[in-house]
């Protein structure tokens, strides 16, 4: 029975060292970068928005919902009307959801959604972060509308 070198052993302990450490970034004490949240109004009327957080992986609502928050924002180009949430929830997949009401209590709703998809590791310069627009439209109810900006080469910088 032969024995096994000094190197065969170091070799093989390297091997199995990086074998249970692969994969360790999704691991639950591994902390992820921050996704940052702003939302603006571009129309003349104040707003209320509900935006809601939706983890992907998960099968119950409950479990799901990660992040919920009600933002009034002002009509106008002013400072109110618009406002950001720093570092809310860590930068990963979600459906997010998004209500906007007039704050005087008018008819006009509007719901839509986006699929959020990360884009930066947490060293790159911006940080993922997700904008949420009430865009004004000639002659009809005003629009929900989504962007990032991101890290990778083929994203569009905010």
């Amino acid at each position: 029975m032969a024995l096994h070198s000094r190197r065969d052993v170091l070799r093989l302990g390297s091997a199995a060292a990086a074998t249970s450490l692969a994969g360790c970034a999704s691991l639950p004490f591994v902390s992820r970068p921050k996704l940052t949240l702003t939302v603006l109004n571009h129309t003349e009327q104040a707003y209320r928005l509900t935006v809601d957080f939706y983890r992907t992986d998960r099968n119950e609502r409950g479990e799901a919902h990660v992040f919920g928050r009600e933002y009034d924002l002002a009509g106008g180009n002013g400072e109110e009307s618009q406002t950001s949430d720093e570092n809310i929830v860590p930068s990963r997949r979600y459906l997010v959801r998004v209500a906007a009401r007039t704050r005087d209590g008018g008819v006009t709703s509007l719901r839509d959604h986006y699929h959020f998809y990360p884009d930066c590791d947490g060293t790159d310069e911006p940080s993922d972060r997700i904008y949420v627009e009430v865009e004004p439209r000639p002659a009809r109810d005003p629009r929900l509308s989504f962007s990032t900006s991101g890290c990778s080469p083929d994203s569009i910088y905010l």
